[in-house]
């Protein structure tokens, strides 16, 4: 969420109370019929996808990219820009999860076929809902309020701040909004700090965190890509021309992880 500004903060507290019964049943569907027992938050969500859908991971120089979801008949495609740090990266995971989630109630002539995930702030309630459901699955209130009381007293507001976002594995942004509305913070915290710029990987090594998941990671993957082509039943020349199209699109994303 990094182009929200504070003075949207009003008009995006309002749209929470609005979505929030909505995004909460949600969320207690997930975790009760989706959510793989044993695994963490990331990795579980990653393996659903996986299994059910297609999940597309890859670098692209894109600011204001985070991820997109492509509707194909009956099949969706959800696809997470690697170029964005990792933060950024498990927000739009389960914002795609919920759209996900929340497909099967949408008329299908209402549904778009290409559904982009951007970093401005959107009127449509339900892309306000995509990132309360993703605040809330990654910061569950109980953990956070937990976590965010036994943060030293000494530690300045900002290395508190990064803290929790190492924590949960959630943007700057984000993690401000969750604890104003947990009321772990005060409007005069969250007014003078919401619109900062940071350097998050040079700002977590100041603060002693271990940067990993404020860095970009370039990681690719394509999942059961692969293995569905080879399943395929096609004739052999498309089934070559397929791969060699895949084997080009794969080069030229690894191109852009080497050079970042």
């Amino acid at each position: 969420m990094p182009e929200v500004t504070y003075e949207q903060l009003t008009e995006l507290f309002t749209k929470n109370e609005e979505v929030s019964e909505r995004v909460h049943s949600f969320v207690n569907q997930y975790f009760r019929d989706y959510h793989y027992p044993g695994w963490n938050i990331i990795d579980g969500a990653k393996r659903w996808l996986e299994d059910y859908f297609f999940l597309l991971q890859a670098p692209i120089r894109a600011a204001s990219l985070g991820g997109f979801i492509l509707h194909k008949n009956d099949k969706k495609i959800c696809y997470i820009n690697t170029w964005h740090p990792r933060i950024y990266q498990y927000f739009v995971l389960f914002h795609e999860v919920y759209h996900i989630l929340s497909s099967s109630s949408h008329d299908d002539n209402r549904r778009q076929p290409l559904h982009l995930i951007e970093s401005t702030i959107d009127d449509d309630l339900e892309e306000r809902a995509a990132d309360y459901f993703a605040s809330i699955v990654l910061m569950d209130a109980r953990e956070v309020r937990s976590f965010y009381q036994t943060l030293h007293e000494e530690d300045c507001f900002e290395k508190k701040i990064f803290l929790t976002m190492n924590r949960f594995t959630s943007p700057y942004k984000a993690v401000l909004i969750r604890l104003f509305e947990l009321n772990l913070i005060d409007d005069q915290q969250i007014s003078s700090h919401f619109d900062k710029i940071f350097d998050w990987e040079a700002t977590a090594k100041e603060y002693g965190i271990d940067p990993y998941n404020f860095q970009r990671s370039g990681h690719i993957s394509f999942g059961r890509l692969l293995d569905k082509m080879k399943q395929s039943d096609m004739p052999d020349i498309v089934n070559e021309s397929n791969y060699d199209v895949y084997i080009q699109v794969k080069n030229y994303f690894e191109k852009i992880a080497k050079d970042g």
